[in-house]
């Protein structure tokens, strides 16, 4: 076996077995959740893992790496051996990788020919729906989508445009914007038997749009009046009503709300949103800052939580949570990436009552993490920073999670009538 061969196998070799003691003693530690790198695909410090691009599918996390400073490949882990490359997939240059009917699906081929790839598990991956002939259709922003697969491509006929495909037949095109710019959807979230997303339409600008099996897309609403755009994105769904970020006419962000009826409304006239929008356990959370000047914190980004009509802020331990993204709900806890006031970007964890808390010490100066978290058999992975590896591949048990509410006998019911 080569040296370099030699190296990176003894390399991962000490990952795993790091990690298997680490979750060996995790119970009985106070500082458990101690973050553990997984890989070092490119020793000496270059970066092998760039802001991880990852799928679990049967039970195997998938995700693109580079061992050179050539291509991307796709590689696979199954949390015990060393990750390895996915045979066939060398330079393929996966991205956004999504699971579909029982498949891998992603971006993928060279430059010239960026189309729609399929890996099963078994057979090397490959090309599965060539969107224009001669060129890239560049499928983007993939979102799987009950029995379609949608997602923003080119095909030749029309620009860029919402694209939904069954797997079997030709694809449906639903063009938004007449001509060669297309509509360029993005910001996709597929919740129950709607799609929403974000394009360009003549006459409106950029806004909300809302997508039913087989049916041409709706506008949500012209949040902004005429081609203004209002830049919509983090979709989250709460009872039957939407909620979303988008511009104001001042340009700054707001939590809007849709019915389905009605035009769209600001929730909150206060709250300036710098960050993402999500639902949970039947609350609904945004990120961002409150324009009232006697707020407590007022100028700083921080999660705050809807009652009542209004958002409360809640506090957190590195004094902001900047450009909070990746919401994961585990272990009856939130966690997100967000950077702190005075730290890098590492991960949070909100519990639903007391303080938004940095989860781990490891990446509070130079070294930062650099991706939303992953779930992969009960851990959390991610892409991270450190000057002496580059970005890798990282892992953290967050087994203190399992009493996030602060009270040893795990019962969060205490934390209901908590503010936030």
């Amino acid at each position: 076996m080569p040296d370099k061969e030699l190296a990176m196998s003894a390399a991962f070799a000490r990952g795993t077995l790091t990690l298997l003691c680490s979750l060996a003693t995790v119970g009985s530690r106070a500082d458990a959740e101690t973050p553990v790198r997984i890989t070092d695909l490119r020793p000496d410090g270059e970066s092998g893992v760039l802001n991880l691009d990852a799928a679990v599918f049967a039970d195997k996390l998938y995700f693109a790496g580079m061992d050179d400073s050539v291509n991307r490949d796709l590689w696979v882990y199954d949390g015990i051996s060393p990750a390895a490359q996915v045979p066939g997939g060398a330079g393929v240059e996966p991205r956004q990788l999504t699971v579909w009917q029982g498949a891998l699906y992603f971006e993928g081929g060279p430059s010239e020919d960026r189309e729609l790839w399929r890996y099963d598990g078994v057979n090397p991956p490959g090309e599965v729906l060539d969107l224009l002939a001669g060129g890239s259709g560049n499928p983007t922003n993939l979102a799987a989508f009950g029995s379609e697969l949608c997602f923003s491509g080119t095909t030749g006929a029309v620009g860029d445009e919402l694209v939904c495909w069954d797997g079997a037949t030709a694809p449906d095109v639903y063009e938004l914007r007449a001509g060669g710019a297309g509509g360029s959807p993005h910001a996709m979230t597929a919740i129950g038997s709607t799609l929403y997303f974000a394009a360009f339409a003549d006459g409106v600008g950029e806004e909300p749009f809302a997508y039913g099996s087989f049916l041409p897309p709706e506008l949500v609403g012209d949040v902004l009046p005429g081609p203004g755009s209002s830049i919509p994105e983090s979709f989250a769904e709460l009872g039957a009503t939407l909620f979303f970020r988008a511009s104001d006419t001042a340009g700054q962000g707001r939590v809007w709300t849709s019915d389905g009826i009605s035009p769209p409304t600001q929730v909150s006239l206060l709250l300036d949103v710098e960050g993402g929008v999500a639902v949970w356990h039947n609350r609904l959370l945004a990120v961002g800052s409150l324009d009232d000047p006697r707020a407590p914190l007022g100028g700083s980004q921080q999660l705050h939580v809807l009652r009542a009509g209004e958002f409360v802020r809640t506090p957190s331990d590195t004094g902001s949570v900047l450009g909070a993204n990746g919401f994961l709900d585990h272990r009856n806890a939130l966690y997100f990436r967000a950077g702190g006031s005075a730290t890098a970007s590492d991960l949070h964890r909100y519990c639903g009552g007391g303080v938004v808390e940095r989860v781990m010490d490891q990446f509070a100066d130079s070294s930062y993490v650099t991706s939303k978290p992953v779930l992969f058999q009960g851990l959390l992975y991610f892409s991270a920073f450190e000057a002496a590896t580059g970005q890798e591949l990282w892992a953290v048990d967050p087994m203190t999670a399992v009493l996030c509410d602060g009270f040893e006998d795990g019962d969060n019911s205490g934390w209901s009538s908590s503010a936030p």
